[in-house]
């Protein structure tokens, strides 16, 4: 069983583009928002700094397909679900649900990878880490709920 998170938000005008529908720049933004709620959810720190290194997770691949439009005050859901954990990344698929009277409409779907990496400020250096076991047992808790 795998692990998934979902948000819902409205569309807003800012992020629409000259006919009227969301610019495709925002689902990759709405991935990483989305990503960044899984971390608040399993609360580990999405990036931290211990003197002078910084972790954090830069990503290595993303894509997303686009099925049908999104626009200005369309309500959507975003559900990102971890599809792999492996010694340095996370792999996760995404979902975009045009929701209208309570019927979802599928709007885009995609995938991102991340890696776990430290930065040394010092060296200016930036290199894979192997994932911390904390996250690791936390997803496993969580989706063996």
């Amino acid at each position: 069983m795998s692990y998934s998170i979902s948000i819902k938000r409205y569309v807003d005008f800012f992020e629409t583009d000259m006919a009227g529908i969301v610019h495709f720049s925002n689902y990759f933004r709405w991935m990483e928002s989305a990503e960044t709620e899984l971390f608040r959810q399993l609360q580990i720190p999405i990036a931290k700094r211990e003197d002078s290194i910084i972790s954090g997770w830069p990503k290595v691949e993303t894509n997303c397909t686009f099925i049908a439009p999104l626009r200005f005050q369309d309500q959507v859901e975003i559900v990102l679900t971890i599809k792999e954990i492996k010694n340095h990344s996370l792999c996760y698929n995404f979902h975009f649900y045009k929701i209208e009277n309570e019927k979802k409409t599928e709007a885009a779907k995609g995938s991102m990878t991340t890696v776990f990496a430290k930065f040394n400020l010092l060296e200016n250096t930036i290199s894979a880490s192997l994932l911390e076991e904390e996250l690791k047992n936390k997803i496993s808790t969580e989706t063996n709920q």
